[in-house]
């Protein structure tokens, strides 16, 4: 989860009690705050990216990099592609 930066505290909170409360299993959720980096550019066939945002974020995220071919190259012809 990566939060907004104005709302980057109530995002903790709200995690830390689900976390405590253990309504998921260790490791299902991960909370960024900040610059995500170069983390898109370590994502494996295993990994799950879910995002919402605006088209311009998106355009933001979006790499050559990341194309179908290094994706296949990653996973496999039926992985994630």
């Amino acid at each position: 989860m990566k939060p907004a930066s104005v709302t980057s505290y109530l995002t903790e909170a709200a995690v830390r009690i689900m976390l405590e409360a253990g309504v998921l299993p260790p490791g299902a959720l991960q909370l960024i705050v900040g610059s995500t980096g170069d983390l898109f550019e370590h994502l494996t066939c295993q990994d799950v990216v879910s995002f919402t945002g605006s088209a311009e974020t998106a355009a933001k995220l979006k790499n050559p990099s990341r194309d179908r071919a290094r994706r296949r190259a990653l996973c496999g012809r039926a992985g994630f592609a």
